[in-house]
């Protein structure tokens, strides 16, 4: 039960419907030539269904460039594909942002752009600006990756240091007309916070940054390169990054096309397709993932079940600070999961079952999207030779869960709108997972 619900939140932010409604209500009228740059996880879908909606109102792509995690093959022979490196930048993200360079120089004034952003174009096309050498850029994203941080916070500092981040992929596109399609992967929601916000102005001046990062005792960690580039801008010996306003920006428009609440909605349709009395669950998800499934898994101990059971679904993200982790392994899902079982074990009364999972079908570095708990979870683990409490307090989640087959896996889902927790309350006698 919990799986088909979850099934129902993916279907609902499948990247192409999403694409083909809004490539519907586009004005595309008066553009000569038009190009698409996708850009993240779900960006060969989306290139896929653009040019499908495109010719479906008798329109061509000129051509095109895809940036995905994987290598793949598009049937439109106007697109190039150029993978890049995911969760962190690598050799291929270093090429795969020289080819967005290359599509940015071909441009011409009277094109239409569209860009397609999905979440992990950060790092699919992850290159530091001019002024950042490469190894420092690459241990910025390692600090950010490993800190904890909320996902917003390292959007900021990530960005500012990004070659194609806070609107610098927009100025360079530009004279060309840019419309941006989004699917939301942060939890704000913001097109600035989407993949660094490549076509969108910077709420950032240099010295805010340097002012947060002092404020959070994070300055002295941080690269020198990317100290120097703050301290270079606030100086006006560097170019600050694009502010609202910008004349530059004048001729983009961006929208999102799918997010997190309506994965959530997707997920109480099922629900209540189930026969189940499905509601939103509040707070969103977020902090430190062992504190949330705690947190959740205590609250739906305390929930009536009602006649009929009770399925309550929160969306957004939590963190996992892995600044010592030695060999464990896991995600965010998976250690909320892990926590949310602790609570649950040998509880009585109630029947409560609980999934925690990432809508784009991995959790962490880990085959699965994430994790089952319910209260025979905990002792499970344990007689499965395992210790859940030292597996938990050491990150490693997925070697418990694994070990008695509480992971979900469901391969790429081509999409990706943060995280989704599921809990059902029902009477004993009705439980299924």
């Amino acid at each position: 039960m919990l799986g088909q619900i979850f099934a129902g939140a993916v279907a609902a932010v499948a990247p192409g419907p999403a694409v083909h409604r809004a490539i519907r209500s586009l004005e595309v009228t008066g553009a000569p030539w038009i190009r698409i740059l996708a850009l993240g996880k779900a960006s060969v879908a989306m290139a896929t269904a653009a040019a499908d909606a495109l010719a479906d109102r008798g329109l061509r792509v000129r051509d095109g460039l895809v940036v995905p995690p994987h290598a793949a093959i598009l049937a439109d022979p106007a697109f190039v594909i150029v993978p890049g490196d995911h969760p962190l930048p690598g050799p291929r993200s270093a090429k795969a942002s020289a080819a967005v360079a290359r599509f940015a120089e071909d441009g011409r004034p009277e094109d239409l752009v569209i860009v397609l952003l999905s979440g992990g174009t950060s790092s699919l096309v992850g290159a530091p600006v001019q002024t950042l050498a490469p190894e420092e850029f690459n241990a910025l994203q390692e600090f950010l990756f490993r800190s904890g941080l909320p996902i917003g916070q390292v959007n900021r500092i990530r960005r500012r240091c990004a070659r194609w981040g806070a609107g610098r992929l927009a100025t360079a596109l530009v004279p060309a007309r840019v419309e941006v399609l989004a699917i939301a992967d942060v939890p704000s929601g913001e097109l600035a916070d989407i993949g660094s916000g490549p076509c969108s102005p910077d709420g950032d001046r240099a010295g805010d940054l340097k002012s947060f990062l002092g404020e959070a005792g994070l300055w002295r960690d941080m690269p020198s390169g990317v100290r120097r580039l703050l301290d270079e801008t606030i100086g006006g010996r560097a170019a600050e990054t694009p502010a609202d306003g910008d004349p530059r920006l004048a001729g983009v428009r961006g929208q999102v096309i799918a997010s997190n609440q309506d994965a959530i909605e997707g997920a109480l349709r099922a629900a209540r397709n189930l026969g189940l009395d499905a509601r939103a669950g509040t707070p969103a998800l977020s902090g430190p993932a062992a504190a949330a499934g705690r947190r959740i898994a205590a609250h739906l101990l305390q929930v009536d079940q009602g006649a009929r059971g009770i399925c309550i679904v929160w969306g957004g993200e939590t963190t996992v600070q892995v600044a010592a982790l030695a060999g464990g392994h896991g995600g965010r899902c998976q250690e909320l999961a892990l926590a949310a079982a602790e609570i649950l074990a040998g509880t009585t009364g109630s029947a409560v079952t609980v999934l925690a999972a990432g809508t784009d079908g991995r959790d962490g570095q880990t085959p699965a999207a994430g994790g089952f708990a319910e209260p025979t979870t905990w002792q499970a683990i344990g007689a499965a030779g395992r210790d859940p409490a030292a597996d938990l307090a050491g990150h490693d989640s997925h070697s418990a869960l694994a070990a008695i087959r509480a992971t979900l896996t469901t391969g790429p889902t081509g999409t990706n709108v943060m995280d989704l927790v599921i809990g059902i309350v029902q009477p004993q006698a009705e439980r299924s997972s």
